[in-house]
């Protein structure tokens, strides 16, 4: 069987989170992984309260001071792919 894994990198979304995890949990996949990237927004906040509805949500927070997106989208899927999904999608 299949384990799909969606990801992506964010920083100051709020108003958009509720909208990506929707979204993305409603098209099937089986675990999102979202790292926020230094928000100040209260992005950490909304992020906290949807990875307390279960486990199909992970949030890791980074606060460097460079902003390296192919890294931190690299450490993401390299974590998903480790932890036995199959298909990987960033957005």
């Amino acid at each position: 069987m299949t384990r799909s894994a969606a990801f992506c990198v964010l920083r100051d979304a709020c108003d958009l989170i509720p909208y990506l995890v929707g979204h993305y949990l409603r098209a099937g996949f089986d675990r999102l992984l979202i790292v926020d990237d230094g928000s100040t927004d209260g992005s950490r906040a909304a992020l906290a309260e949807f990875a307390k509805l279960g486990d199909r949500i992970t949030v890791r927070h980074r606060d460097e001071a460079v902003f390296d997106q192919q890294g931190v989208m690299n450490a993401a899927a390299a974590e998903l792919a480790a932890d036995g999904f199959d298909l990987l999608l960033p957005f």
